[in-house]
């Protein structure tokens, strides 16, 4: 090879070096391409537009060369390509020869196609040796990958808690009082219920009073009242450690009394009932953890009204409609 073949050579492997840093940006694998004593008035650029416009999975990589072989050009370009195919464009006596080494093969494998340039038209040579580049490289694979596009992954401020509604598994035990100035009517009472649900909840409950009694001319006499009641209940405006409970409940009370004769005659009993419906509008506060007090009044409406009497002495009496007042002490579970 003559010195300035040498030169020429060094010239294109600085060329080639260059074409990867030509490429930064672009996914399309650069493919070489070698112009060979190409004529003065050819246009790179406008060549390349044209190739590109048909191959779309590369992009060209132009270098000149002059006076060298096709088995020199091969091996001056085909050593260190990136490329998985070289290429290379020869023009002789009015005729554009397109030759395409695949890297595997090495340059004995050689695919050869012509295009025949009239001397009138020297621009019609772009599109058909475009096109005759875009049948060579028809099967090039895609050397360097498209990278996938990175998805921002956002990150959400922790979400701020669900308000739920407390729960009302509980067993609950307290104190129910009527007040009146008429000592026959005025009742106290333990209180024992439990409850089953969440915001809304069903549950029974159970009370006993303290013994009513009075003593007249003749004797002395008792009563007490027993009640078993179902009811549903309701929490209405949840407000951090308060809560308003609406309850209705619907049951029996039944008053059972008895009295003793001072001459000596045998005692008497006798036992009423009455069915009977309570309102109870009710505030419950938390106390600590799952301990809370209920308090509140409740509305009483009985079916009739109940008058014991000893002799002309009152022994216990209950309106139709009374109120009650409820303290109790809940315990979730």
């Amino acid at each position: 090879m003559t010195r300035v073949g040498i030169t020429r050579t060094a010239a294109f492997v600085i060329a080639l070096i260059a074409i990867p840093l030509r490429a930064l940006g672009d996914p399309r694998p650069p493919v070489p391409i070698a112009l060979v004593d190409a004529p003065p008035a050819f246009d790179d650029a406008r060549f390349v537009t044209a190739v590109e416009t048909y191959v779309v999975d590369a992009h060209l990589a132009v270098v000149h060369l002059t006076a060298m072989t096709d088995d020199a050009v091969c091996a001056a370009i085909l050593d260190g390509t990136p490329s998985p195919v070289v290429l290379w464009a020869r023009w002789t006596d009015g005729t554009l020869s397109l030759s395409m080494v695949t890297v595997d093969q090495g340059c004995g494998a050689a695919t050869v196609s012509t295009v025949d340039v009239p001397p009138d038209q020297p621009t019609f040579v772009y599109r058909v040796a475009a096109l005759k580049i875009a049948s060579l490289l028809r099967a090039l694979p895609a050397q360097v990958p498209v990278p996938e596009p990175v998805v921002p992954i956002e990150v959400k401020p922790p979400a701020e808690p669900v308000q739920r509604s407390a729960p009302e598994h509980a067993v609950e035990l307290g104190a129910t009082g009527v007040a009146s100035g008429e000592p026959a009517a005025r009742t106290y009472a333990l209180v024992a219920s439990g409850w089953l649900g969440t915001r809304s909840s069903l549950g029974a409950t159970v009370l006993a009073s303290a013994a009513h009694e009075a003593t007249a001319a003749g004797g002395s006499g008792r009563a007490r009242v027993f009640g078993l009641l179902a009811g549903a209940r309701r929490s209405f405006a949840h407000g951090g450690r308060v809560t308003l409970v609406g309850e209705l409940d619907l049951g029996v009370l039944s008053v059972w009394s008895s009295a003793d004769r001072t001459t000596g005659a045998a005692a008497m009993s006798e036992h009423t009932a009455t069915p009977v419906a309570a309102l109870a509008p009710h505030l419950r506060i938390q106390v600590a953890g799952p301990l809370h007090v209920i308090a509140g009044p409740t509305l009483e409406i009985a079916s009739r009204p109940i008058l014991l009497t000893l002799g002309d002495t009152p022994l216990y009496h209950a309106s139709f409609v009374r109120f009650r007042w409820d303290v109790r002490a809940q315990l979730w579970f």
